[in-house]
C-alpha cells in the first residue's frame, strides 16, 4: 500500500482549490461532481482502466454505467 503524507494545512488547501476548480468547470445545466474515492488492489486498478480503456470509457464513465445498470437491475 502506498504511504501518504499527513495531511497539513497547505496540501488541504491545494486539494480544496483542486476540487473547487472541478466544480468551477462543470456546465451549468450539469450537477455539480464530487470525488468518489475508495481503495482496490492494483491489479483490480489495471484491470478496470484497461477495460474502460477497450470500451472508448474513462474509469468514472465505466463505473457510473456499471452503477446505472446495477440500480435498474435490482
Amino acid at each position: 500500500m502506498a504511504k501518504l503524507a499527513k495531511p497539513t494545512e497547505k496540501n488541504t488547501v491545494l486539494t480544496t482549490k483542486k476540487i473547487s476548480n472541478l466544480q468551477k468547470k462543470d456546465n451549468e445545466n450539469e450537477a455539480k461532481k464530487k470525488p468518489l474515492q475508495f481503495i482496490v488492489t492494483e491489479d483490480f486498478h489495471k484491470e478496470f482502466k484497461g477495460f474502460a480503456n477497450e470500451q472508448g470509457m474513462k474509469m468514472n464513465e465505466l463505473f457510473n454505467a456499471m452503477y446505472k445498470l446495477y440500480k435498474d437491475n435490482h
